[in-house]
């Protein structure tokens, strides 16, 4: 379903996040649009679609061709920033990635992120 959220990656104590745990969050334009962009402000969300609109070739190379809106988000919600699809493997990381794979979870709202154990 478009509207789905879909988690794959924990990045455990986020340095970007205060030290919280931070999930991956993959969404479609439209799931973005209905679940993520109503907890973002103005300038986040015109860097979402600026990263999405950019994102086409990256997402598909990552599987998931649709889900060109990508966010790293606290347990909490507190702390929600967009990202390139590639983000979680990124050469950037080399071996070190602070990203840990987790069992694909499919959330139908942003709230759910609250329930994940991992």
């Amino acid at each position: 379903m478009d509207e789905m959220i879909l988690v794959r990656f924990v990045w455990e104590n986020c340095r970007l996040c205060g030290g919280r745990d931070a999930f991956w969050l993959e969404a479609t334009i439209r799931g973005a649009e209905l679940h993520i962009f109503p907890l973002l402000n103005e300038a986040m969300i015109e860097e979402s679609k600026k990263l999405s609109e950019e994102a086409g070739m990256m997402a598909k190379r990552m599987g998931r061709p649709e889900r060109t809106c990508c966010f790293l988000a606290s347990r909490d919600l507190d702390c929600i920033r967009p990202f390139a699809p590639h983000y979680p493997v990124h050469h950037m990381w080399n071996a070190y990635s602070p990203f840990r794979e987790i069992p694909e979870v499919e959330i139908a709202g942003i709230h759910e992120v609250t329930q994940i154990q991992v």
